[in-house]
């Protein structure tokens, strides 16, 4: 059910059965707002706009980490589970102020499609806020039985998180398990990792460097072509372009066959090689 009720230069807004949506402006730009469970946002928010100003003080905010995944494509970085609690105020102009405050990241689990095999988390960790900026640090994240440490920041544009930039990087010489395609070769195994990440509008750039110990590479046709066959549809572009950097270092105990890794023809241990690559996908 949705009502709306205007009286005296005011407005009231309320929906759901339980009054799970509550907004309400008074004649002297004053206003509150509530969101209940099971909306996917919860808050508590009051405050008073004056002509092109704000003040808004914001209380009890929980949500879904999943809420952040239109940020950057799920292809690049999925946010998969996770809370967000905490709270704010916001202070100057209405369509772009100041934030003040701190939020708490808890049991939040992400992935990195393509590169790391391992989901990344439990990642328990507080978000600091202040004027437009916002910076986190965690320094030790289970992935896998590996290790690391990660670090993400950003400023606000007009409310909205831009500028968005973080690192993950193996923690005491822990060693992440990767599995990815480039440069012709699909490589599975274990790495010491430092990976740098920054979205610049649509543009998502990605550095990689990557150390292996041990690992298996595969050299096929179909990863020397790109990974897709003659008669494969091309891949539809995705919103968000992918500029990649890649460095990649194998030591003597990394494994090469060719062309199959089950019946392969050619097979042996590499000597110590690099490989880089860089280039927009």
């Amino acid at each position: 059910p949705f009502s709306a009720k205007a009286e005296g230069g005011g407005l009231s807004v309320k929906a759901g059965s339980s009054g799970e949506l509550r907004i309400d402006y008074k004649p002297d730009r004053s206003f509150s707002a509530s969101l209940k469970a099971p909306l996917p946002l919860r808050v508590e928010a009051a405050g008073k706009l004056d002509g092109k100003n704000i003040e808004l003080v914001a209380k009890g905010l929980d949500m879904d980490v999943a809420l952040l995944r239109p940020l950057v494509d799920p292809s690049d970085l999925s946010f998969d589970s996770g809370r967000i609690r905490g709270g704010f105020k916001a202070t100057g102009l209405a369509a772009d102020p100041e934030i003040e405050g701190e939020l708490q990241i808890s049991d939040a689990m992400l992935r990195v499609p393509g590169w790391i095999a391992d989901p990344i988390g439990p990642i328990n960790v507080p978000v600091s806020m202040s004027e437009r900026s916002f910076s986190t640090i965690a320094h030790s994240v289970p992935v896998g039985r590996a290790a690391v440490t990660a670090r993400a920041q950003g400023v606000f544009d007009h409310w909205l998180p831009s500028q968005l930039t973080a690192s993950i990087s193996s923690v005491g010489g822990s060693r992440v398990r990767l599995a990815f395609v480039v440069l012709g070769i699909r490589a599975e195994g274990e790495a010491e990792i430092d990976l740098k990440g920054s979205l610049d509008g649509d543009v998502f750039h990605f550095d990689v460097d990557a150390a292996f110990d041990k690992a298996s590479v595969v050299v096929t046709p179909e990863t020397l072509a790109g990974g897709s066959s003659s008669d494969s549809a091309a891949p539809e572009r995705l919103p968000v372009t992918l500029d990649l950097a890649a460095n990649l270092r194998f030591g003597r105990g990394v494994r090469v066959y060719f062309p199959y890794k089950d019946n392969p023809v050619v097979e042996g241990y590499t000597d110590v090689i690099a490989l880089h690559e860089a280039g927009v996908r």
